[in-house]
């Protein structure tokens, strides 16, 4: 690689920018063969062309045709391949009517059309309108949140709306840092897209949103890239976010033993009975001796253990 380091997307010179983009065929590549496919899947290689190649081809220009729901779970696999995986995502997607969905996406797609300037210039406000009308049709699927709402946008217009991938917010809106949560809201997505065109101006010429996706997806993968974390990421944070996912389980575990041991030892307890007074001392000492043997029973449970303790009848 030709860079040590990650650059600041606020600083990134043009050169060093396009020098991302063209290491994103590498890097993909290197994902897609550790991860492990199963028979009859596509690889994260074959996915890719699909969705920076024939998907782009087919939708980015205006008269496209309108998006399958077979489509979608391409793109929607394509990006649980390409970056965090969610294995209930694509069950849920899968479960809405297909000529429903088909209905929602067209309407989704001509209500960004139709708010968008003619012109390729970034007019901001407007992008930002126009995308959050579409993104509120397109969150009525089942399983498409605002960030597969932005791929599915993203195809249709890969100029000026960037796909809401974790590497994208992280490079672009947290300093390259992967310990920030994103919650993967509407406001976050407007700031990434802030962020990006205000990225895409100051670089000029044909940078579009897809470039700035591949930008930040390499920058935020190659070793040495991750920022704040103190480490060289030399497997994409994946080996840290397991470690941390096991060390989580780990703590949940001795929490829950701690917890128990703690209710065992004081909060779930029961307390002892209160001492009864002890007969008059005109009785004989036989009956005082079973009274103080009794309290002493009931207040340490050794009557209880003295009961596991005998043979069981037979």
């Amino acid at each position: 690689m030709a860079h040590a380091r990650a650059q600041s997307a606020d600083e990134i010179s043009s050169s060093e920018f396009w020098g991302l983009v063209a290491e994103y065929p590498a890097v993909v590549e290197a994902v897609s063969e550790s991860r492990t496919v199963k028979p009859g899947q596509k690889t994260l290689l074959e996915l890719d062309a699909y969705r920076y190649g024939d998907a782009l081809g087919a939708f980015r220009v205006r008269d496209s045709p309108e998006m399958t729901l077979a489509q979608v779970q391409d793109l929607v696999e394509w990006k649980l391949r390409h970056g965090k995986f969610r294995p209930a995502l694509m069950t849920l997607v899968k479960s809405n009517d297909a000529r429903a969905a088909q209905a929602t996406i067209s309407s989704a797609i001509k209500a960004y059309r139709a708010n968008m300037p003619s012109s390729l210039e970034l007019h901001q406000d407007d992008h930002a309108n126009a995308s959050q009308m579409a993104l509120d049709i397109l969150t009525k699927l089942r399983g498409i949140g605002p960030a597969t709402a932005s791929l599915l946008l993203s195809v249709h217009d890969p100029l000026r709306a960037i796909f809401f991938s974790d590497e994208a917010y992280w490079w672009l809106c947290c300093g390259g840092r992967k310990d920030v949560a994103i919650r993967y809201s509407a406001k976050e997505y407007r700031l990434l897209c802030e962020k990006a065109a205000a990225l895409a101006r100051r670089l000029g010429g044909e940078t579009q949103m897809v470039d700035v996706e591949k930008a930040a997806y390499v920058a935020m993968r190659t070793p040495g890239q991750a920022a704040g974390t103190g480490k060289s990421d030399k497997h994409g944070g994946e080996d840290r976010k397991m470690e941390k996912m096991k060390k989580t389980k780990g703590e949940t575990a001795d929490k829950a033993v701690e917890e128990c041991t703690t209710d065992a030892k004081t909060g779930d307890a029961e307390k002892p009975p209160k001492t009864e007074a002890l007969p008059d001392e005109g009785k004989d000492s036989a009956k005082r001796k079973a009274a103080e043997e009794k309290q002493v029973d009931e207040a340490t449970g050794l009557r209880r253990s003295k009961r596991r303790r005998q043979p069981a009848k037979r």
